[in-house]
């Protein structure tokens, strides 16, 4: 099924999607898969289809001290999940307490040539702003654009196809 088909009901209606919880904690690493259940909307309820959990690794003191072990006690947590669930992961939200999070804003300038604005342009874009940010001993996880500007039309949601 591509990401543009939607997943129906016996009867036509469409599904609503799964959710699928990682919950990265010092002790344990615990993932949950979640279905709605009921056909009409205001009669649903979510039952957990699927869980996992493992002993956390490379977490120490708040702190994720190995990638590596890390992210090879998510795959196991997520893995379990998806046996107990019967059905894969697509997209995980993922809680956790560990470490002292942060956000930065930034912002960031590229020359555009005569093309229209394209995938390039914004990976570009990302990538000048993310080389202003100074975060030692630490690396960013989540990158979320807020908005564009293209000659000084500012808020711009999509700019791709547009000429600077």
């Amino acid at each position: 099924m591509s990401s543009r088909e939607t997943a129906l009901e016996p009867g036509g209606a469409p599904r609503a999607p799964s959710v699928t919880a990682l919950d990265l904690g010092q002790s344990k690493v615990a993932c949950f898969i979640m279905k709605p259940e009921g056909k009409r909307e205001a009669d649903r309820t979510i039952r957990v289809a699927g869980a996992g959990h493992v002993q956390s690794r490379g977490v120490r003191g708040g702190n994720i001290v190995s990638m590596d072990e890390a992210a090879q006690a998510i795959g196991q947590a997520v893995e379990r999940a998806e046996r107990a669930a019967g059905s894969p992961v697509s997209g995980v939200i993922v809680t956790t307490s560990i470490g002292q999070m942060a956000s930065h804003r930034v912002r960031a300038e590229v020359s555009l040539g005569a093309q229209p604005v394209g995938d390039a342009d914004l990976a570009r874009a990302i990538a000048a702003a993310l080389a202003q940010l100074r975060l030692p001993q630490r690396r960013p996880i989540h990158v979320l654009p807020i908005a564009w500007s293209v000659d000084g039309a500012r808020g711009v949601h999509d700019p791709r196809a547009m000429r600077g």
